[in-house]
């Protein structure tokens, strides 16, 4: 998508997120796809001068037909997924799931309790994810998160699509 510039993959990669991809594809794969390697793809601005939550002004990665046409290649490896996979659970799942871990006493234990703490922080970063979650319930906190932001909410209606309030598998 030319969404802030570039944002790719299951887990939206964009800006800074790309460097966790990046880190995660090592050399040979950043190599074949990119031409280059993992420290040269993360000294590019994807973002270039395009405002953030903007489609891509002709700045960014999208509209660099190298970084496009790589991108496109490296998601169709079948490899691809689990590449994403491991590296958003590296920079987002682990630390969200560490982190409703340590507040089981405060209701943090469920499965949907993890999806909450992980979409926060995937979309807050971890001081995000704190700031929410501080003194609250899961609940709590994804309706603090949430608040009147439209792409957040839509967030917090995918987690209770695939995470229904009382119907926890854990």
């Amino acid at each position: 998508l030319p969404l802030d510039g570039g944002t790719v993959g299951i887990a939206h990669y964009a800006s800074k997120g790309l460097n966790h991809l990046y880190n995660e594809m090592g050399d040979t794969l950043a190599k074949k796809y990119f031409g280059k390697s993992v420290k040269e793809l993360q000294n590019i601005s994807c973002t270039g001068s395009t405002p953030r939550g903007k489609n891509d002004n002709g700045t960014g990665c999208y509209s660099k037909e190298w970084w496009k046409n790589g991108m496109l290649k490296f998601l169709k490896d079948p490899n691809s997924k689990k590449i994403q996979q491991d590296a958003w659970n590296k920079n987002y799942g682990d630390k969200a799931k560490e982190y409703a871990d340590s507040k089981k006493e405060k209701g943090w234990k469920s499965e949907r309790a993890w999806a909450i703490a992980a979409g926060i922080k995937n979309s807050t970063g971890m001081s995000g994810l704190r700031d929410h979650a501080k003194n609250k319930s899961p609940e709590e906190a994804l309706a603090s998160y949430a608040g009147n932001n439209n792409h957040r909410i839509r967030r917090a209606k995918a987690i209770n699509t695939i995470f229904p309030l009382g119907k926890s598998k854990k």
